[in-house]
């Protein structure tokens, strides 16, 4: 039963993965930036207009929910960061960094949460389970009541915060140290092989394992 779970389980992540916000944000920025500068242009203009597409994904989501919630807004961030960096210094680096600034800020956040009653893991898992469900979201929370379940929670963020940090820095390394193409390609790479394991473990532990409308009620 618990293996069939986690199948389940991964499954969702997978149709998650293929949510049509996903080659916006991954594809289509590499698809442009190769045909831009495949055709003469300037590797920052061409990093401009592939900024585009994540920008249109994130207009997209908040159209589609009425709402822009935190991780929207580190995305937002990032992306005037990215853009006004690039046109203010005329430096390709900031773009190319700008997905730093979400991991990085999202890294930073788990490690100072740890201290409280709601590691940021913990409500990252919520709005991935209970969406904006209130009703879920307060079962979902309930979960953390149960022995050892924040010490849990806990490790799970602190684990998730390293590895954010780490993909940040080791971002920022290839941004200053490879041809931007290259950084281009092999950033939603770097993503997918640190992260994409780390969330398939993740969910076969348990954790994010509640759905909205069955979350356990005597927890």
């Amino acid at each position: 039963m618990k293996e069939l779970l986690v199948r389940v389980r991964i499954r969702r992540l997978g149709r998650r993965l293929l949510h049509p916000a996903i080659p916006l944000n991954v594809v289509a920025p590499v698809a442009a930036y190769q045909v831009l500068t495949g055709h003469g242009v300037a590797t920052l203009g061409a990093l401009l207009a592939a900024a585009a597409f994540p920008l249109a994904a994130l207009t997209l989501g908040v159209l589609r929910s009425r709402r822009l919630d935190a991780l929207g807004m580190v995305s937002l961030v990032a992306i005037a960061f990215g853009v006004g960096g690039g046109l203010l210094f005329h430096d390709p680096h900031y773009l190319l960094v700008k997905d730093s600034v979400v991991t990085g800020l999202l890294g930073t956040g788990c490690l100072l949460s740890l201290p409280t009653s709601r590691p940021l893991i913990h409500l990252i898992g919520r709005s991935f389970v209970a969406g904006s469900d209130r009703p879920a979201m307060e079962r979902y929370d309930a979960t953390l009541r149960a022995p050892g379940a924040l010490t849990r929670a806990r490790r799970l963020t602190l684990i998730w915060g390293l590895a954010l940090i780490a993909e940040a820095s080791i971002r920022i390394g290839l941004a200053a140290t490879l041809p931007p193409g290259l950084v281009v390609a092999g950033s939603p790479l770097l993503a997918l092989a640190i992260f994409g394991p780390l969330a398939v473990w993740t969910i076969a532990r348990g954790t994010w394992a509640v759905p909205p409308r069955s979350v356990v009620a005597g927890a």
